[in-house]
């Protein structure tokens, strides 16, 4: 059983590697797309074994979510909402993916990932349990395990479950330096009530998603290939940054934006900046201390911050070279010129 289900992780990852490389990069060149791909996936592999070795399926979920995305974003609104549904199933956090195409109006591919998702737990729920017990199931779920994860971190006065080193989610490293119930007073750099926690979580993670909100604001219509790409990468970042519980392994969900990044041509200062920031925060795993302050989430940040810079040089690129073509398209601009 182990064997078969390590060789599940290595063929999701192979796929995913698969995906990326095919279906996400734009880049005309095979032979960079080729190149990007695989030193992103030097960069994440050490990540990618540790989510081999546990008894996780997120790198299943990776899969399933970047490759549902993007046939969504090439016009397999079924197929695309399957696999993101199955997603959905199997971790709620793809559910991330399910807002971005409704933000983007591909209400199709949307619906086709909820049914999906509620149709498969349904029915399996109610085969292993019964409607009642099954009711009973999600509710416990609910109220102790998603809600209450987000609550604990909020409102526990002692250190819990979710204060372990291992996890470095947005809310947990806002609580570990606006706590000292959090277990690491080394970084408390003021104390703050319950109340006061909850609101500078809650702060935090609005002023977050109101940026990523503003950076998926254009409509669909508007997106070339690239935007496309960069914004996919941008959507399966989100899934780290407001996940309540964050492992190390999760972060192969930055794998995306990092071949994105690496398959630029070009830019070779840039890239060498973002793989030296990566191995940086990957060393620190080694320093406790460094664990505890979030060493991956801040590394994921400056990953998502050089995509948004990235996308947004393309479009005022685009634009000035649109803006070039329309004056000299214009009989009115080369009259105005010649005088």
């Amino acid at each position: 059983t182990a064997t078969l289900w390590y060789s599940m992780n290595v063929a999701c990852w192979y796929g995913l590697l698969r995906v990326v490389q095919r279906e996400l990069l734009t880049v005309d060149d095979p032979s960079v797309r080729e190149r990007g791909t695989l030193a992103a996936a030097l960069l994440i592999f050490p990540i990618a074994i540790d989510g081999f070795l546990l008894g996780s399926f997120h790198m299943l979920v990776m899969f399933l979510t970047v490759a549902g995305l993007t046939d969504v974003w090439h016009g397999r609104s079924w197929r695309g909402g399957l696999l993101l549904g199955a997603g959905v199933w199997l971790k709620l956090l793809p559910i991330f993916g399910v807002g971005y195409l409704l933000l983007k109006r591909r209400w199709k591919a949307a619906a086709i990932a909820l049914v999906c998702a509620v149709t498969i737990d349904a029915t399996l729920s109610v085969a292993a349990y019964g409607w009642k017990t099954g009711w009973q199931e999600h509710a416990l779920w609910l109220s102790q395990g998603a809600v209450g994860t987000a609550t604990r971190q909020m409102e526990e006065e002692k250190s819990n479950d979710e204060d372990r080193i291992t996890n470095q989610s947005t809310m947990v490293i806002v609580r570990r330096f606006f706590n000292e119930r959090a277990g690491f007073p080394q970084l408390t750099l003021i104390d703050l009530s319950p109340t006061a926690l909850a609101v500078m979580q809650l702060s935090a993670l609005a002023g977050l998603g109101g940026v990523v909100l503003w950076l998926l604001r254009r409509p669909a219509s508007e997106l070339r290939p690239e935007d496309w790409a960069a914004e996919i990468s941008i959507v399966l970042l989100t899934t780290l940054w407001f996940s309540p519980v964050v492992w190390s392994y999760h972060f192969t969900a930055a794998f995306p934006a990092i071949a994105l990044l690496m398959a630029r041509q070009d830019h070779e200062a840039s890239k060498r900046t973002t793989a030296v920031v990566w191995i940086i925060a990957g060393a620190c795993f080694a320093i406790p201390l460094a664990r505890a302050g979030g060493h991956m989430l801040w590394a994921t940040l400056f990953i998502g911050g050089q995509v948004a810079l990235l996308d947004w040089q393309r479009t005022e690129l685009n634009s000035d070279a649109l803006s070039n073509r329309s004056r000299k398209s214009s009989p009115l601009a080369s009259r105005r010129a010649a005088v």
